[in-house]
């Protein structure tokens, strides 16, 4: 099954977390973890909201990598359930 992106760049040419740029805060909601799969095959969890958008994960893990050019990545969702 083909992944669907998350949090696609919005404008080029533009870092998301250029110096001294912060990931957004987090809206209030039920809090939830998201495991996340890196190129390097180690997993990172993010504590995120119900209410959190993708953009949100994205810069959390664009930060927690310290990605400065991150117009050249994205996140990929693939669902493990089984049909």
């Amino acid at each position: 099954m083909a992944g669907h992106r998350l949090a696609a760049p919005e404008t080029l040419g533009i870092s998301t977390l250029a110096p001294g740029h912060r990931p957004p805060e987090i809206p209030s909601g039920r809090p939830m973890s998201i495991r996340v799969l890196l190129l390097d095959q180690s997993e990172h969890t993010f504590h995120l909201t119900d209410q959190s958008s993708g953009r949100v994960l994205f810069e959390m893990v664009c930060s927690h990598l310290k990605l400065i050019e991150s117009d050249y990545f994205g996140l990929e969702f693939q669902s493990q359930l089984s049909k």
